[in-house]
């Protein structure tokens, strides 16, 4: 499948929402008690598992948006802004707690609370380029325009409609590009070659120069190993 036009792109886009939305009618009708275990601390990845279990296994990301989606319905918008500070506070606690002897902004390796001298010193250099005063979005442009300059092309987080299905039985479904990798890799057991000619095929776009075998492997490698 191609998604080379901007319009096949805009398609396939609102058909991912219109899967991630009768997903969201199917929590709302027969799970609104997700309302309540979000407020009790579940994440939006353990609600998926729970209620979404086949979704989840396909694409976690389009399982968690939508349960994203239903808790809006089911929440007022200044609780759902609340509760999602809250989680991300608690998601931040616990990959601190994960690496607390690791370096981080709070403390330098040996986790004793003295400040990071190489990233203070990035910080002031930052500040006095004026980085400070951009935004993230522009940060991440940035970023992004300096990799493919490099000849390195970020992994997309745009949904696209990939076969998923068995025994030549077509079953599209929306995923990201690492969902697609994780999926061929874990759930079909597929080899790095059969990988990369399906990634290649599904997700080059632009004038992208095709990825390797390879370099699929080392970066899913990268991704199984921060879990």
């Amino acid at each position: 499948m191609t998604t080379d036009s901007r319009y096949s792109f805009a398609s396939d886009l609102d058909r991912a929402k219109s899967v991630m939305i009768r997903r969201r009618n199917y929590l709302l009708r027969n799970h609104p008690e997700i309302a309540e275990q979000y407020r009790s601390g579940f994440s939006l990845a353990e609600i998926a598992q729970e209620h979404l279990p086949h979704d989840y296994e396909i694409s976690p990301n389009v399982a968690k948006n939508s349960v994203l989606y239903a808790l809006a319905k089911l929440l007022s918008p200044e609780e759902k802004a609340e509760l999602g500070l809250k989680h991300k506070r608690e998601a931040y606690k616990k990959r601190k707690d994960l690496n607390g002897n690791g370096e981080s902004d709070d403390g330098d390796c040996e986790g004793n609370g003295k400040k990071n001298p190489k990233r203070v010193a990035a910080g002031q250099r930052a500040y006095k380029n004026g980085v400070s005063q951009t935004t993230s979005e522009r940060l991440a442009q940035i970023c992004v325009s300096n990799m493919i300059r490099r000849g390195i092309y970020p992994y997309e987080s745009e949904l696209r409609f990939v076969d998923t299905g068995l025994n030549g039985q077509q079953f599209l479904y929306p995923m990201n590009e690492k969902d697609y990798i994780l999926f061929l890799r874990n759930q079909r057991g597929f080899t790095w070659s059969i990988i990369e000619e399906m990634v290649n095929g599904s997700f080059n776009r632009n004038g992208r120069k095709p990825r390797k075998a390879n370099s699929i492997r080392v970066v899913y490698q990268g991704w199984m190993n921060g879990k």
